[in-house]
């Protein structure tokens, strides 16, 4: 696959995390100020994609926060899969 097809991919997918943990992690006490979405790397096959994000402050809270963003990976991942559709 053409590189520059898989960074746009790249960029789309990572658009489309950041957008999606608003609507899904609506939880009162997880701070989504703190969450940002860094970089995305998708697979030459495109059935995977790792999702690397940055937290900051909550130095610690860290390991709570990645397990609830953990925890909602499959919401986040219906969500992902609803709005993005590949050629």
């Amino acid at each position: 696959m053409p590189a520059k097809r898989l960074e746009r991919i790249n960029e789309l997918i990572k658009q489309e995390v950041a957008s999606a943990l608003y609507r899904v992690m609506n939880d009162k006490e997880f701070d989504l100020a703190a969450v940002s979405v860094t970089r995305v790397m998708t697979a030459s096959d495109l059935r995977s994609a790792r999702v690397m994000v940055s937290i900051r402050g909550h130095e610690g809270e860290r390991d709570r926060i990645l397990q609830q963003l953990h925890h909602q990976h499959g919401a986040i991942q219906a969500l992902i899969r609803s709005h993005i559709i590949l050629k």
